[in-house]
């Protein structure tokens, strides 16, 4: 290649960059919202919310086998004890 050619390829390839460049700032420059912190923030709530649930009625099971009565539940009372 010629000089002369090289420079028209460079000279162009800069030209694409900058037009691809401003392009970017006027697509993506507009002020986002704050859906994604809410989401984010929603899935931990609900996530909490279903974790507190599954262990209240974890303990609730717990507690049946622990007041169950008989010498058939012994294991059964054992274990929930040891738990």
């Amino acid at each position: 290649m010629s000089k002369r050619k090289k420079v028209l390829v460079l000279s162009i390839m800069v030209l694409v960059l900058a037009v691809a460049v401003v392009l970017n700032f006027t697509l993506l420059g507009e002020e986002q919202t704050d859906d994604a912190s809410t989401a984010t923030a929603s899935f931990f709530t609900t996530y909490r919310e279903t974790r507190q649930s599954e262990r209240n009625q974890e303990i609730l099971y717990l507690d049946s086998v622990i007041a169950m009565e008989g010498e058939e539940f012994v294991d059964a009372r054992q274990t929930a004890v040891n738990q």
